[in-house]
């Protein structure tokens, strides 16, 4: 999820100098973050969008292809269209 607390658990999470990557589409305008924590813990927050979506989806679905056994760990769950709320 894009939540406010999905970010905050992400910076609280990061080892000492770690990075967090955030990216997607944002359920809010502004997301606090704990600016203790921040200094305290001196991590990299790094965010952004995926810019040329057909050409990485292409790379992502040949990597999948070429390596099926990685997706049982990746996958959990599916639905079909009529359970997706």
């Amino acid at each position: 999820g894009h939540q406010v607390a999905t970010l905050t658990h992400a910076v609280e999470a990061a080892a000492f100098g770690g990075t967090v990557f955030y990216f997607g589409v944002p359920d809010d305008d502004s997301y606090p973050i704990s600016m203790r924590t921040m200094l305290r813990n001196n991590p990299t927050l790094k965010a952004g969008v995926t810019m040329d979506r057909a050409r990485v989806l292409a790379k992502a679905d040949a990597f999948a292809s070429a390596h099926p056994g990685l997706l049982d760990r990746y996958l959990t769950h599916t639905f079909g269209i009529d359970e997706v709320q």
